[in-house]
């Protein structure tokens, strides 16, 4: 099973990723583009030395808000999440696992109410091909999953049952590194609502990209620039 670096995509034995997220405003033409001076996100990721993570903390400087999630393991599995999110509340999430070792699944409470109860379903090839969410306010959602021959995520099909059915897709591409290209979003007739492009602009010594740009229907959006610590 893929520990959260491989998932990642990330070369090298990581110990630390900071994400900072830049806007990008164009003028009333879209001939000039520039970017916001502050940030409008900022992530610091740390994995423990097995290569999953330890610890994340996103933090939203305009706002002032920010989420604090810890990760819990036993044995080398995740066996609980823990965040603290804006206004004090709590979220806990509670992960339960098969014989193999997959996860089949998490129960979320906020506040130690419940919230959702996710089940995971998986191929002949232990690829997770379903996600069932079910909210305790009534709504159900399945998440319908299929991969290329790398192993890359090929499509996502979501279908949201509550007081009406309503159902999208999403179809990704990727380039020869297995990064994330592009991502088309289709609603339910298979008209496209929406296809967002992501550029990588730097790398380090590893291969890892340290900076990229992302586009929604070949229009800059956003930038986000990417350090990462490596243990010595």
């Amino acid at each position: 099973m893929k520990n959260d670096l491989q998932k990642m995509n990330l070369a090298g034995d990581v110990e630390k990723i900071t994400e900072t997220t830049y806007n990008i405003f164009s003028d009333e033409d879209e001939t000039k583009f520039e970017r916001d001076e502050e940030p409008s996100l900022v992530a610091e990721i740390v994995f423990t030395n097995d290569g999953n993570i330890e610890s994340q903390r996103i933090a939203m400087p305009q706002s002032g808000d920010e989420i604090t999630t810890d990760y819990i393991y036993e044995n080398g599995l995740k066996t609980e999440e823990r965040s603290s999110l804006p206004d004090g509340r709590l979220e806990q999430t509670v992960v339960e696992y098969a014989e193999n070792q997959l996860p089949v699944s998490e129960t979320t409470k906020r506040n130690g109410v419940d919230m959702v109860k996710t089940t995971f379903i998986y191929n002949d090839d232990d690829r997770l091909a379903e996600i069932a969410s079910l909210y305790t306010n009534g709504t159900h959602v399945q998440r319908f999953i299929t991969y290329n021959e790398q192993g890359n995520k090929q499509e996502e099909r979501t279908v949201e049952k509550s007081e009406f059915t309503s159902e999208e897709r999403t179809v990704y591409a990727y380039n020869e590194h297995n990064e994330l290209v592009e991502s088309t979003y289709y609603d339910y007739e298979g008209n496209v609502v929406i296809t967002n492009q992501y550029e990588y602009t730097d790398f380090d010594a590893l291969g890892n990209w340290t900076a990229k740009t992302e586009l929604m229907d070949h229009v800059p959006i956003r930038t986000i620039e990417r350090t990462i610590q490596y243990r010595s």
